[in-house]
């Protein structure tokens, strides 16, 4: 996405049919997702950050998302929505959480 101000209208026209998303941090041109962030936790949206940016750690209110250190192998980011996905199904479910094989 090329502004978090885009994301946010393009979250507002899913409709809820979000299932999860990831968020690079810094968007450019000192331009934070931290707003996407805010957004997708009023919606019950999985989410977690891909970034090189380890000031994510730093933000209290995000310190505790789970993250994806660029540079990311195609099997961490598979595993990660597979994780993401899964929490979602299992909090629509209203279940204690079953994770697909191999997830922790």
């Amino acid at each position: 996405m090329a502004s978090a101000k885009q994301t946010l209208g393009l979250i507002d026209a899913q409709d809820g049919m979000l299932d999860a998303a990831i968020l690079d941090v810094n968007l450019g041109d000192g331009d934070m997702v931290y707003p996407v962030a805010d957004r997708l936790a009023t919606l019950d949206v999985p989410y977690l950050f891909a970034t090189g940016n380890m000031r994510v750690g730093l933000e209290p209110a995000y310190r505790d998302r789970p993250r994806l250190e660029k540079r990311i192998l195609d099997e961490e980011l598979l595993r990660a929505v597979e994780i993401l996905i899964a929490d979602r199904a299992s909090h629509d479910a209203g279940s204690a959480g079953h994770r697909p094989h191999g997830v922790t």
